[in-house]
């Protein structure tokens, strides 16, 4: 998944420049990556359950747990798995903190 993202997020700097990475100008290009970064959040916290449900420890995992986002990122993960109107965007704004996340 990470060719695929790096290869949108060229395609968004190619068509728009440097400055699409930092703004939400609707386009197709724009899309793809905001889809790509959409799952690859989503399969943070299903990999992080099943680290939980492993009962396995890991200093460096214990730390990310315990930041205040993971508790945002489950709700992220079922805004993106499971259909709910305009529910992703509510979510989206709420866990990046109406912050565009960094894409390079």
């Amino acid at each position: 998944m990470r060719g695929q993202f790096r290869d949108v997020r060229d395609r968004l700097v190619a068509a728009h420049g440097d400055e699409a990475l930092k703004s939400r100008t609707p386009s197709t290009e724009r899309f793809q990556v905001e889809m790509y970064l959409d799952y690859w959040y989503a399969a943070i916290f299903a990999a992080v359950d099943g680290y939980e449900k492993l009962a396995l420890t890991d200093p460096e995992v214990e730390r990310l747990r315990n930041d205040p986002l993971y508790t945002k990122l489950r709700s992220y993960r079922a805004g993106v798995y499971h259909f709910g109107k305009n529910i992703l965007m509510m979510l989206s704004e709420s866990f990046f903190n109406r912050q565009i996340p960094r894409l390079g």
